[in-house]
């Protein structure tokens, strides 16, 4: 599952690639969810990857309401409450009022420890 961003993320990271990826996908590097913005190929140098901030919209993995801590889950490839086994992707800005297993959510992506001076 990838991610459809609303909007511009604040910083971007530039990393040489091990993997194939389209816009949209969420790269784990170490313990933080970054996600891809272009179409890239595995070795490709500095391709931006979005470190932190945008908006995205992304399928939740059961019931998620505004302000809920979120997280992605490399597994099902959706945003969900569960930490374990995931990680952290920010907070749920919007979700509907049934949000439900398969249901659009919108994030924020503020991973566990960003700070503008990391990767610059």
């Amino acid at each position: 599952m990838t991610l459809l961003k609303i909007a511009d993320p604040v910083l971007i990271r530039n990393v040489k690639l091990t993997q194939n990826v389209m816009p949209g996908d969420v790269i784990i590097t170490g313990n933080r969810p970054e996600i891809s913005s272009v179409r890239a190929f595995s070795g490709d140098d500095a391709v931006g990857l979005e470190y932190f901030g945008g908006c995205y919209e992304g399928v939740a993995d059961g019931a998620l309401t505004k302000g809920d801590e979120c997280y992605y889950d490399p597994a099902t490839g959706k945003v969900t409450k569960t930490a374990s086994g995931s990680y952290h992707l920010g907070y749920v800005s919007f979700a509907p009022a049934n949000c439900a297993d398969g249901s659009r959510v919108t994030i924020i992506h503020v991973p566990n420890g960003t700070t503008l001076a990391e990767g610059t």
